[in-house]
């Protein structure tokens, strides 16, 4: 069976005192309500990070613009097969009121550490450690 992949983003505003003042943005899960990032499969007739930016706002109601020129990805492996997941970060412009999925998610907006307790997957855990490493916000 071929490999499928999914692509998200690391959605983080940056705040004042550069990595001290980031905050990040997390949904939770449909199936198990656990807090991840926003991620999908690909999107017909769009790129990687179009369908990532679309997955923000359809999951997350956010918008804004992958910056940077890292990605972090990771495998994992189920009974359905091994996925590949690509997260871009976004720097997050707007936190939308409504958005298509809002009565089946819920969205908060922390501090990496405090995003790094609630993240229960060490491989998002680890992805989100590489981002905060790399500085966006600096």
């Amino acid at each position: 069976m071929a490999a499928k992949i999914q692509y998200g983003v690391i959605p983080y505003i940056c705040g004042k005192g550069a990595k001290r003042g980031s905050k990040i943005i997390l949904v939770t899960s449909k199936t198990n309500g656990y807090w991840i990032f926003p991620k999908g499969n690909p999107v017909k007739n769009k790129t990687s990070i179009q369908s990532a930016k679309q997955e923000a706002y359809e999951e997350a109601g956010l918008t804004g613009s992958i910056t940077g020129p890292n990605n972090y990805s990771f495998s994992i492996h189920d009974k359905g097969g091994t996925y590949t997941i690509v997260l871009f970060p976004m720097k997050v412009k707007n936190v939308l009121e409504e958005w298509p999925e809002m009565s089946e998610r819920n969205r908060t907006v922390t501090s990496v550490g405090e995003a790094l307790q609630l993240i229960r997957y060490s491989e998002l855990q680890y992805c989100l450690k590489q981002w905060h490493q790399d500085n966006y916000c600096s």
